[in-house]
């Protein structure tokens, strides 16, 4: 849980740079990670909570792909843009 809130707090601060900084794509794209993040931490929450109630957890699986999936395109498209 603990590398789970480290990771988290790591996209805001992406996101936020992004969102300082970046432009067009790139910018939504961060934003797109931090909210992807945010929600995957309260996702996490709810389901310990809830005692690992099975529908959240397969949303919280299903957001951790789409999370992974956003990363890596944040990844992409920064490579590309400052190469």
């Amino acid at each position: 849980r603990t590398l789970g809130y480290a990771v988290c707090l790591g996209a805001l601060g992406i996101a936020v740079a992004a969102a300082r900084e970046g432009e067009g794509v790139l910018r939504r794209s961060a934003t797109l990670v931090g909210s992807l993040a945010l929600l995957q931490a309260a996702l996490g929450i709810a389901t310990i909570v809830t005692g690992s109630h099975l529908a959240l957890s397969l949303i919280h699986q299903a957001n951790a792909a789409l999370l992974w999936i956003a990363a890596i395109s944040l990844l992409r498209l920064t490579v590309v843009h400052y190469r």
